[in-house]
Parts: C-alpha cells; structure tokens; sequence
C-alpha cells in the first residue's frame, strides 16, 4: 500500500515538474518545446485534470488544434452537452437565456467549465457574450476560474474586457496568466 501511494505521489511531482517546464518554455517563446512538453503532458497525465485543462489550454492560446488530443472523457462531455442544449433550444431559442435548476446559463456554465465547444456552439447560436447573471458575465466567470483559452474565445466573439470586472476576478482568484492576459487585452486594472 505504502509503494502505491509513493507511485501516485511520484506521478504527481512527474506531472507537475512537465507542466512547469512546458510554461517555462512557454515563457521563454520557445513555442515547439512548450507543445511538445503540454502534449506529453496530456498523453503520460490524462487523469491529472488540472494539470490537462491547463495543457488543453495554453495548447490553444499557442494556436494548437487539441481536438485530436483530448482526453476522451472531457469531449464525450462536452459533445453530450451539446447535444442536450440542441435539443433544448431546439422549438425554444429563448432557452439560451434560461436557468437551470442551480441559477446557471448556459454559457456562463460553460464558461465555468472550460468547455470551448459547448461555449462556441452557444455563440452560434445567439447566446449573449455579455449576459450578465448577478454580479458576473461569461467573460467575469472563466477569468474566475483561470480558463485563459475561454476568455481568448469571448473577447474574440466581442466580450467586454471591462463588464463585471474579469480582471479582479481573476487576481482575486490568484490566476496570474488570465490576469496578465486581460491587461494585454486591456482590461481597466481600476475596473
């Protein structure tokens, strides 16, 4: 039992040792070696969902197709979402704007989520970039949650760097690359 949990505790430093040397390439504009080092990543830690998120996501801020490298439950996931909200809206488009049960939109939970797919299938069809939901906006709740590459996606498809204050979202939260990439993006750092 002792020998297993040293192999998890091992795997875990494995994982997070790759992870910060494929951000100090990144870092260093070292962009092949950052790939290959996030790919490796998602290939050897597949089960390491922090870990892979990230990776999923600086592979995308670094323009890299991560379709074909997924991890098969995170697309599975995302395609039954899809699906679902299809059949939703489908005689209903107003059920892009509808609550859940537990207060959440659809792309505000996807934003939360991480999911690209599910959040660009939402703008597709209409969903507002910058619904506000109380105190937040999609673009406020991915900055939350450190999900660079969903944040990219919103303000490419016109969110307001400004509304909801993702920028304090994101420093109060601690993630310092949502919160670098905003201020390029220039968020209002009084806002």
């Amino acid at each position: 039992e002792e020998l297993l949990k040293a192999f998890a505790a091992e795997q875990e430093f494995a994982a997070t040792a790759l992870f910060r040397l494929a951000e100090v390439r990144r870092k260093q504009e070292r962009k092949e070696e950052a790939v290959t080092l996030y790919q490796r990543l998602l290939k050897e830690f597949p089960k390491n969902d922090l870990l892979a998120r990230l990776s999923r996501e600086n592979l995308v801020a670094l323009g890299e197709d991560v379709s074909q490298i997924a991890a098969a439950e995170l697309v599975d996931e995302e395609t039954r979402e899809i699906e679902r909200l299809r059949a939703l809206i489908a005689n209903s488009p107003d059920l892009l704007s509808a609550k859940d049960k537990d207060g959440w939109v659809p792309l505000p939970l996807a934003a939360k989520n991480g999911q690209l797919r599910v959040a660009t299938f939402l703008l597709e069809q209409g969903a507002d970039v910058n619904q506000e939901i109380g105190s937040h906006t999609p673009l406020s709740v991915a900055a939350e949650h450190g999900h660079k590459a969903m944040c990219e996606l919103l303000l490419v498809r016109g969110a307001d760097v400004d509304l909801a204050s993702p920028l304090g979202e994101a420093i109060v939260s601690g993630h310092e690359n949502v919160s670098e990439f905003l201020l390029q993006k220039s968020a209002n750092p009084d806002g």
